[in-house]
């Protein structure tokens, strides 16, 4: 029975891997989430991009829990022996652990210039509204009387408010952008930046930045 079960989900997977229409969306929609998240991909996450449920059962074990693809790691010999040291003291294959570090290390992700670029216009963009305001503002003062100034100023100094809190946010982003990481933060994370962690020397630790990696699929 167990096994006439199996055979019978291997066929309905056979046949949605045959089907482009079921292939195509699914495998968008991992590059989305693999875009957008830094953690194991979910069932749930899947269908949230309107992935059908029989497809994402179907596919869901072909695509993430089973072992179809390969990495190619290039690394000194010492690095290589660094990694089957940190691999045999946590009693895991070299693979799980290359696995595991792609949920758990923090890998430096900076701010595109052209992201930078539109910030700064939009900044300029808002320092003359800003201006604009102010000559509404001051010609209200001087041409307009009673409520209906009281008004046009109560609407001016709303989205000035609104303008501002935009401009806060906006140069907040633009300061955090050297601290930016993709990462699922543990309960004791504790922040330091990109260059703290490059320069620590625990020997049990693996210097991910010298690495690269070729993708073979």
């Amino acid at each position: 029975m167990h096994r006439t079960l199996q055979y019978r989900k291997k066929a309905i997977q056979q046949t949605h891997l045959d089907n482009l229409h079921s292939v195509l969306p699914f495998e968008a929609a991992l590059y989305e989430i693999a875009q957008e998240e830094q953690k194991p991909i979910s069932k749930i996450a899947l269908k949230r991009k309107g992935i059908p449920p029989e497809v994402v059962t179907a596919l869901y074990p072909y695509y993430v829990d089973e072992k179809h693809a390969r990495i190619e790691l290039n690394c000194s010999i010492a690095q290589k022996m660094q990694w089957k040291a940190k691999a045999e003291k946590a009693q895991i294959t070299l693979s799980k652990l290359v696995t595991e570090a792609l949920n758990n290390a923090r890998v430096y992700v900076p701010v595109p210039n052209f992201e930078q670029e539109a910030i700064k216009e939009i900044l300029k963009m808002q320092s003359q509204l800003n201006a604009h305001t102010n000559q509404i503002a001051r010609w209200c003062n001087t041409h307009k009387q009673g409520v209906e100034a009281i008004s046009v100023l109560a609407e001016l100094n709303e989205i000035r408010n609104q303008v501002l809190n935009i401009d806060d946010q906006l140069m907040r982003i633009m300061d955090n952008s050297q601290r930016h990481y993709s990462a699922r933060r543990p309960s004791n994370y504790q922040d330091e930046s990109i260059h703290d962690i490059l320069s620590r020397s625990n020997e049990d630790e693996i210097d991910l930045s010298t690495m690269e990696f070729e993708e073979d699929f």
